[in-house]
């Protein structure tokens, strides 16, 4: 089994948080991810807190998300033809487009240059 995988980060210039992946398997033997993100949930302007949403992934999702966010240590990619940059939890609600989706599965997506 591989060892977990982690990024840390700081949310809201405030909040220090990790996203995680940790690496099991199904009943029918196959490789499972948890993932485990971190959101910011507002109860008002001045009251805030994190709170963490963990999802079973595999398959294509699990690889994409191990190879270009956690070997990369990123949680948001700048992609070509996105407005935005590309999050973890956009693969995994499917928030993009259709052809985004697959690019980023497939590994074809092409990565936005960036000057910051």
């Amino acid at each position: 089994m591989k060892a977990p995988k982690t990024i840390d980060v700081t949310l809201n210039n405030k909040f220090k948080a990790s996203y995680t992946l940790e690496f099991s398997q199904n009943e029918e033997g196959e490789d499972i991810g948890i993932l485990t993100c971190p959101i910011v949930k507002w109860h008002s302007l001045e009251e805030q807190e994190v709170i963490y949403r963990t999802f079973t992934i595999s398959g294509e999702e699990l690889a994409c998300i191990e190879k270009y966010y956690f070997d990369d240590y990123v949680i948001s990619i700048p992609v070509k033809g996105y407005p935005y940059g590309v999050e973890m939890i956009d693969i995994i609600h499917k928030i993009v487009g259709p052809k985004i989706y697959k690019q980023m599965l497939s590994g074809t997506f092409k990565r936005l240059e960036t000057t910051d």
